[in-house]
């Protein structure tokens, strides 16, 4: 017996598979015993050996071809052996030189140190699962709810734009700027601003602006105002600027509301009309009508006399009361002033005062001074620029809220008027 027969004949007893299975399965691992005993256990061999009553056991098996699930095994085996290779590749995933662009981090939807807000839920959408029960008040489910902030009686804008629409509207400005690190904040979100007959109040004469310290607009209006203890609240007139009442730290709603009902019974608009106004002239009366001429009946003589004693004749009434109007005396002109010629424009310069100035004429001046410029400049620079030529008087400047400047020699900085100022200009005396 060759060697390849006893190795057909040791495999077919260890597998128990036929003869010529046993030769093609040799045959594909080239004649090598070992290796192929172990890749028809690997496969499937030791299940058909199991199914078989443990075909190693017995000698007999070696012709036995009574095992279909070792043949199945066997077959799909070998038709695995015979596929070709697959070919090996090399590919770059992505271009070093592509520019990958990288996201830009997004800003977190609420403020970093902030505890008691869901800003999600601030935009108008509300939770709709529980259903709202006629003349009962929805109750807050969380913290969120319980300190959110008034935003359906914010105005959404900027400080100017703020202004520009109290000015349109004639209301006054109710500032809040907040603090996330100071509870008085949520204090006020939780009780002061949720009190309806307040929300009325502010409603109807107020327009309500609420921004944080640490904002672009919360910050730029703390620096202007010297905001340095929050919450803060401040009433703000819309024409002038002018801070005229603030509160600091929390404060109730029955408080703030006697305060703020003393400036809704006198809106901005009214107490502003001196400086912003258009001065209406009032129409001069109709002069009243003459009835018609009697007629005379036939004779036209009468009737023209009758005529002509109907039609007005001042000198003949002055004559007849005894009382002629004083004729008026000549206007005497004042001598002219010799004004020095202005400062420049100091627009854009750090500390520079906006003056918004109301002439007697009923025109408006606006220009930029520096901060030392004196009154006697001012005075100058409406002189030469305005078109309105000032006499030799005394003249003074007025603002709403305080007494009127009229020492030349101070300078603006001295009087405390900073930022953009609208004031009026009149003689001293007047």
């Amino acid at each position: 017996m060759s060697d390849r027969d006893e190795m057909v004949s040791t495999f077919t007893s260890i597998t128990g598979c036929d003869l010529a299975f046993a030769i093609s399965f040799l045959e594909g691992n080239n004649w090598n015993l070992e290796m192929a005993v172990s890749s028809f256990m690997e496969n499937s061999g030791g299940a058909s050996m199991e199914a078989g009553g443990g075909g190693g056991g017995g000698g007999g098996g070696g012709g036995d071809s009574s095992h279909p699930a070792a043949l199945d095994s066997a077959s799909a085996f070998a038709a695995d052996t015979e596929r070709a290779p697959m070919p090996q590749f090399r590919d770059t995933l992505i271009d070093p030189a592509l520019h990958v662009p990288t996201r830009m981090p997004q800003q977190p939807l609420v403020h970093p140190q902030e505890a008691f807000r869901n800003f999600s839920n601030e935009g108008g959408a509300e939770d709709s699962t529980e259903p709202e029960v006629f003349g009962l008040t929805k109750r807050p489910k969380n913290l969120a709810e319980i300190y959110a902030a008034p935003t359906e009686l914010c105005f959404m804008g900027t400080f100017e734009e703020l202004r520009e629409t109290g000015r349109a509207e004639g209301k006054w400005l109710l500032v809040n700027i907040q603090s996330p690190k100071e509870f008085g904040s949520q204090q006020l979100n939780a009780d002061t601003w949720r009190d309806e007959t307040l929300r009325a109040i502010i409603g109807a004469s107020f327009l309500f602006w609420q921004q944080y310290d640490d904002s672009p607009e919360g910050g730029k209006y703390a620096r202007n105002y010297r905001v340095e203890k929050l919450p803060h609240i401040g009433v703000v007139d819309p024409v002038t600027g002018q801070l005229v009442k603030s509160w600091t730290g929390f404060k109730d709603a029955e408080r703030l509301m006697d305060k703020l009902t003393e400036y809704a019974d006198d809106p901005p608009k009214a107490a502003t009309a001196d400086l912003w106004g258009v001065i209406d002239t009032a129409p001069s009366p109709p002069r009243p009508t003459l009835p018609p001429p009697v007629a005379g009946g036939e004779d036209p003589d009468l009737a023209a006399a009758i005529q002509a004693s109907l039609e007005p004749n001042e000198s003949a009434s002055s004559a007849t009361l005894g009382s002629a109007a004083p004729p008026e005396p000549p206007p005497v002109e004042e001598p002219e002033v010799e004004w020095p010629q202005p400062l420049p424009d100091a627009a854009g310069q750090p500390g520079a005062v906006v003056l918004a100035v109301r002439l007697p004429s009923g025109g408006r001046f606006q220009r930029a001074f520096p901060g030392d410029a004196t009154l006697h400049q001012v005075f100058c620079a409406v002189h030469h620029c305005s078109g309105h030529k000032l006499k030799a008087r005394a003249y003074q400047l007025t603002t709403m809220g305080s007494p009127p400047f009229n020492t030349p020699t101070a300078t603006l900085a001295s009087l405390g008027l900073s930022g953009r100022l609208a004031v009026n200009l009149a003689e001293v005396g007047s």
